[in-house]
């Protein structure tokens, strides 16, 4: 069957897969400026890091990238434990989130330590 796409005629498969093109390039394009605008908040002071799960949890798990803590969007601090919300440059939409639970857990066996419950829990 035929149609007019741009005033030439074309297989109406055609002409709906260039049109599906076009619209997935311009979410595309959009998803990206909202990306451009994300305020990203800047990390300072010290932290207990446990570099094997940092370096486990730094990962986009749909395309496969490496998140960067430049990009994180927030981070909620609860005692020693630090939870970081970081956003990936490429596929952008819901921020990814880094926990630090593991480390305090493991930390605080180690060490001995009795810290209350509320201190240790991150959201």
């Amino acid at each position: 069957m035929r149609c007019r796409y741009k005033g030439k005629l074309t297989k109406k498969n055609i002409a709906q897969w260039k049109k599906n093109v076009i619209a997935s390039n311009k979410a595309r394009k959009k998803n990206k400026e909202n990306a451009e605008n994300t305020n990203f908040i800047e990390l300072s002071g010290r932290r207990l890091v446990d570099l094997k799960l940092l370096d486990n949890e730094l990962w986009c798990k749909p395309c496969k990238q490496a998140l960067r803590l430049r990009n994180s969007v927030n981070e909620l601090k609860n005692g020693l434990a630090s939870t970081f919300q970081v956003k990936c440059e490429d596929v952008g939409g819901k921020p990814r989130i880094t926990k630090s639970q593991k480390i305090i857990d493991s930390l605080c066996t180690k060490l001995g330590l009795i810290l209350s419950d509320s201190c240790l829990t991150a959201s």
